[in-house]
């Protein structure tokens, strides 16, 4: 993938990111608060969190949020 891919992508879940309800957007924030402060690298963080604002837009579209589709708290996702 080039940088002009990986910028256009970003770019586009930044957007998607902004157009959740407060509720998912929330439960992401939890999610990557949480996580920034393990070792895990940036690069690794930015995949999680374009699957995680992926996956909400999906819950979304269906009626549901990203909590319950995964069935889990932010808490429990990152222990």
């Amino acid at each position: 993938m080039t940088e002009n891919e990986r910028d256009l992508m970003n770019r586009k879940n930044i957007d998607y990111y902004h157009a959740l309800n407060d509720i998912d957007r929330n439960f992401i924030l939890h999610i990557m608060n949480e996580l920034s402060a393990t070792t895990i690298k940036d690069s690794d963080l930015r995949t999680l969190q374009d699957d995680l604002v992926s996956m909400a837009a999906e819950a979304e579209s269906s009626g549901t949020t990203l909590e319950d589709m995964l069935g889990t708290s932010p808490q429990q996702f990152c222990s």
